[in-house]
Order: C-alpha cells, then sequence, then structure tokens
C-alpha cells in the first residue's frame, strides 16, 4: 500500500511491469496481481507532467526495502 499511496500523490500514469504482467501501479488491486515478494525484479514507467518525480520517489522508495530494512 506505500507504493500505491505514493504514486497516487502524482498525476502521472504509474505502470509496474513484472515479467509479461503490466498492472497500474495505483491499483492497489491491480498491484496484488504482481506478486511481487522481495528480491523481485520490477520495472516501473510512468507518463504525465511529473512522471521524472513519480519514477524517483517510487524507486528510493523500493531501494529503501519499503522503509522496513
Amino acid at each position: 500500500m506505500r507504493f500505491v499511496d505514493l504514486a497516487n500523490q502524482f498525476k502521472a500514469q504509474v505502470r509496474v511491469k513484472k515479467g509479461e504482467c503490466v498492472v497500474d501501479g495505483k491499483n492497489p488491486m491491480e498491484m496484488m496481481l504482481l506478486e511481487a515478494s522481495q528480491g523481485s525484479t520490477m520495472e516501473l514507467a510512468a507518463d504525465g507532467p511529473d512522471a521524472a518525480g513519480a519514477i524517483e520517489a517510487l524507486a528510493a522508495l523500493v531501494a529503501s526495502g519499503f522503509g522496513e530494512m
């Protein structure tokens, strides 16, 4: 939920890809479909006026272990 909450602070569309599955990074139900556990590799993409800021903030959140590490 931290990822979704942060993504929703931006106007940009956020997409997250794991393998062949691509979901809306602002939709908690779709994010659950990724089944992304610790150590998973994901790709982030964003389109919109604040896309660069969204990618930077979301990548930092993931890199920090969601503040749990």
